[in-house]
Parts: structure tokens; C-alpha cells; sequence
């Protein structure tokens, strides 16, 4: 299936995004502006986002790591810096260990990456068919309103969310507008399925292990930007990626949590400016 990758405009080497799970590319709106005063900015929807998709379609993030291989031995120019955020982070990292060539650098964002003594626990555990009752964001997911009478009930519903906590209104509204789909009544419906969101947390981490044991030989210049607050990416993670992975930059950003894209946009997009220009020269590493 041919997915239309969203084009947020910019020029220079191109920077292809990956989103998160329930996020979906335009939520991320002020931070892909921002990139793009430096980067040609794309962003392809992961399958949860394609027509038609079916959840079982998939058993592991595996296919989506497939997934973004495809969509980038079809551009024209190779090696994109690779960003992604949660789920998109650690399928754009599985890419890059496939396919190292297509990568120029990489940064992660609070990426779903589990410590490998935890990956197996999760791994018996879906062995066993437990998955649904131990994952503690399955039951909400599948809770999930589908449908609201108007926007301003999901924004009112969606402001009292603990999650949303650090996104000012504007950073709300833009998700909103990602995440919601209008319909002729004036009533707003999802665009990303609570079927679709379970799955990915079902599925999440059962490659762990085979990421562990590959990334010591990854090639790609690696940044990773984790929330100070985070519930995601653990200091034990960061700890562990450092011994594996010396090279590698790991850098904390204070006052945000897991949803750091979307909370701090203009910290992150500096950020990674920073290291694509320290590691490369030049503003986006043209001139390398």
C-alpha cells in the first residue's frame, strides 16, 4: 500500500519523523515548523493511520521497521535524519540497524526501548495471552471515546487529562485537530482507533532483545532526547544505551515528561539542530 507521507516543507537534507502511538504526524505541527527552517521536514503515518488497516495485521513493531525501510529507499536522496517519537522512535531505531545506509543521523525521543530483563518478562507474559490485563494503558485504550458532539466537549474532556498536563492550549488544540475527524453533523470522531492503539501497546518491546544485542554495531550518529519526568525511557535505559553505545547523546529535557515533542517543540528542535550541526558542520550537515 502507498501511504501519502505528509510534506512540512523546509529545505536541505531531508528529515523524515515518525509519530506515536495516538499521535498522529500533525499533532507535532509547532516542533516540524520549527525543524523545517533547517530540514526539508516529511513525515510518514505508521499503519494505525492507513486506510482500511487491520491491527492483526501485525504481531511485533518489526513490520513497521519494514514499513519505514520502504518509504525511504523510494526517495530520491538517501541517508534522512531519522526522528522519532515513543513507538516511532524505536521502529526508526530498528530501521537504522536494518538499514544503516539509509540514515544520516538518528534522534529518538523518548523512545518505547525496555531494559532486555523487562522485554522478556513481557514476553512470557504475551505468551501466556496476559498482555491485556497487565499493560497498564490497554484498559483505558480500549475505554477510549470514539465520538464527541463538538470540539469544545473533547477539549474540555481532554484539558482535565493528567497527560496533557504540561501542553499549554495551543499544543491541546493542534492535537485535537490531528487526532479528530469532522463529520457533516458537526460531531468529531478519531482518526486512530482504540483497536489500533492497543495493539501497539500489546506488541510494543517483544523485539527488545534483538535490538540490545544489535545496537552495539549501529553506524548512524545517534541523539536521544528524554523528558525529565518520563515514565518511558528509564535512566537505566539511558545508562544502558551509554555503556553499549559510549558515542552515543543522551540529553534530559527539564519540565517534560514522556509527550516532550509536544511540550517543549522549540527545546527539542534546537536540540536536535545542535547535534546534526556539532556532529556534521554546517546548520544541517549539507556541508559534511
Amino acid at each position: 500500500m502507498t501511504i501519502q507521507t505528509i510534506d512540512f516543507g523546509g529545505s536541505g537534507r531531508t528529515l523524515h519523523f515518525s509519530h506515536a502511538n495516538g499521535y498522529p504526524p500533525r499533532a507535532y505541527t509547532p516542533l516540524l515548523d520549527a525543524l523545517s527552517s533547517q530540514f526539508h521536514v516529511v513525515a510518514a503515518p505508521l499503519r494505525p493511520l492507513w486506510p482500511d488497516s487491520d491491527p492483526d495485521s501485525i504481531q511485533s513493531w518489526l513490520p513497521l521497521a519494514g514499513d519505514l525501510i520502504r518509504e525511504l529507499e523510494a526517495y530520491p536522496n538517501r541517508q534522512v535524519v531519522g526522528v522519532g517519537h515513543s513507538v516511532g522512535g524505536a521502529v526508526t531505531l530498528m530501521a537504522a540497524l536494518q538499514r544503516p545506509d539509509l540514515f544520516h543521523a538518528l534522534t529518538l525521543i523518548d523512545p518505547v526501548i525496555m531494559p532486555p530483563l523487562f522485554a522478556r518478562f513481557w514476553q512470557a507474559v504475551t505468551w501466556l495471552n496476559l498482555g491485556a490485563r497487565v499493560h497498564p494503558l490497554v484498559k483505558s485504550a480500549q475505554r477510549r471515546r470514539r465520538s464527541f458532539a463538538n470540539r469544545d466537549v473533547i477539549f474540555e474532556s481532554y484539558r482535565k487529562k493528567t497527560v496533557f498536563q504540561y501542553l499549554d492550549d495551543t499544543a491541546l488544540n493542534i492535537y485535537i485537530d490531528a487526532l479528530t475527524q469532522p463529520q457533516p453533523d458537526g460531531s468529531l470522531t478519531l482518526r486512530y482507533s482504540p483497536e489500533w492503539e492497543v495493539k501497539i501497546y500489546l506488541t510494543g518491546i517483544l523485539d527488545d532483545p534483538k535490538v540490545w544485542r544489535a545496537l552495539p554495531g549501529l553506524k548512524v550518529p545517534l541523539l536521544i532526547l528524554r523528558g525529565q519526568h518520563t515514565d518511558t525511557f528509564w535512566p537505566r535505559t539511558a545508562r544502558r544505551v551509554q555503556r553499549l553505545l559510549p558515542g552515543a547523546d543522551i540529553r534530559t529535557i527539564p519540565d517534560s515528561t514522556h509527550l516532550l515533542p509536544l511540550e517543549k517543540p522549540n527545546t527539542v528542535a534546537e536540540e536536535i539542530s545542535r547535534f546534526i550541526s556539532e556532529r556534521f558542520g554546517g546548520s544541517n550537515g549539507i556541508n559534511h
